[in-house]
């Protein structure tokens, strides 16, 4: 199983102090992270401000660097933006980890991960 990340779904747990991988080996044994290159320049940028979201993106890719999660560069991927980027994964088998209601409308057939009670994840 395919489990592809956002941004926004990175910084959430980031903010709400949610251990998403405990969570993930719980809810999808044997997944597999994606993190696309197009996330992973999101986080960067976000990275270098000052403000929290910052903060949060700076911790993020902290997380993934010693989890050892790091772009996706098996599959070349030609979308500008990271909401392109994850429409290309759009797959029964896939799981999309995105807090975006207006992204998750554009899918036709994977399934999604959100953020319920603002501690734990769950599948929608």
């Amino acid at each position: 199983m395919l489990v592809v990340l956002d941004t926004n779904f990175l910084l959430t747990c980031v903010k709400q102090k949610i251990d998403l991988f405990a969570q993930l080996a719980e809810l999808c044994p044997g997944y597999k992270i994606i993190l696309l290159p197009q996330v992973f320049g999101e986080l960067l940028n976000l990275s270098k401000s000052k403000k929290a979201e910052g903060e949060a993106a700076a911790v993020a890719l902290q997380i993934l660097e010693k989890k050892g999660i790091s772009p996706e560069k098996s599959k070349e991927i030609k979308a500008k933006s990271a909401d392109a980027a994850l429409l290309s994964f759009d797959a029964p088998k896939n799981v999309i980890a995105t807090l975006d209601r207006q992204l998750r409308a554009k899918f036709k057939s994977a399934s999604f991960l959100t953020i319920k009670g603002k501690k734990r994840i769950a599948f929608l």
